[in-house]
C-alpha cells in the first residue's frame, strides 16, 4: 500500500501546498480546503482509509474521518495519529492514553527529534525547557498535551507559547507524514 501511496505523493504534496492556514491546535467544523480534499481522495483512492489520509484531515483540524481510520490501530503510528485526534479535540486525558499505546520507542524517538531539531529559534527553545518539553533530550509528548490544554483554556498566547505550539504541532505533522508515504 505504502508505494501506491507514494505514486501520488506529488498529487499529496502539491495539494499541501496550497494550504495557508496556520496549523490546528484545537480541532474544527470546517475548512475551505475539505472540498479539495475530498477532490484529491476521489482522484486517489488508494489513499481512502489510509494513515495518510488520516493525517491530511488533521493537517485541517478536522478530527471525525481522521477518527474513523486510526480508531481500530492499537499501536504506533496508528495509536500516534489516534493521539492527535483526541489532543485536537480536547480530550487530553485520552490523548495521553493513545500516547501510551505508539508502543514504538523509535516512532517517539524519531518524531522527538524532529520537534526539538525544529526548535530553532532560541526563545522557543528556552520555552520547551521552561515547559519542561523537554527532558533528558527527549521532547515530552505528555507535557506538550499539558501545554495545549492550558493554551486552549486560557485562550491566550501564555507567555509567547502560541508559535512554539504552532512550530511544534508543525514539526510533528512533518515528521508523521514522512512515516506514512
Amino acid at each position: 500500500m505504502k508505494t501506491k501511496i507514494q505514486q501520488v505523493k506529488p498529487s499529496v504534496q502539491a495539494w499541501l501546498a496550497s494550504i495557508n492556514t496556520d496549523w490546528p491546535i484545537v480541532a474544527v467544523e470546517k475548512s475551505v480546503f475539505e472540498g479539495s480534499l475530498r477532490d484529491l481522495l476521489m482522484q486517489h483512492p488508494d489513499l481512502v482509509g489510509s494513515e495518510t489520509e488520516a493525517v491530511l484531515w488533521l493537517r485541517l483540524g478536522l478530527i471525525d474521518r481522521a477518527h474513523d481510520i486510526v480508531q481500530d490501530g492499537k499501536r504506533g503510528t496508528a495509536a500516534f495519529l489516534h493521539a492527535i485526534v483526541h489532543r485536537l479535540e480536547g480530550d487530553y486525558w485520552n490523548s495521553k492514553y493513545w500516547i501510551r499505546q505508539v508502543r514504538d520507542e523509535s516512532l517517539l524517538e524519531a518524531i522527538g527529534g524532529e520537534i526539538i531539531q525544529s526548535l530553532d529559534d532560541p526563545s522557543h527553545m528556552e520555552l520547551a525547557l521552561k515547559l519542561k518539553l523537554i527532558s533528558s533530550s527527549e521532547f515530552q509528548f505528555n507535557a506538550f498535551v499539558d501545554t495545549c490544554a492550558n493554551l486552549t483554556k486560557a485562550a491566550s498566547s501564555l507567555d509567547g507559547s502560541m508559535s512554539m505550539v504552532q512550530r511544534i504541532v508543525q514539526s510533528e505533522w512533518h515528521a508523521i507524514a514522512r512515516r506514512c508515504w
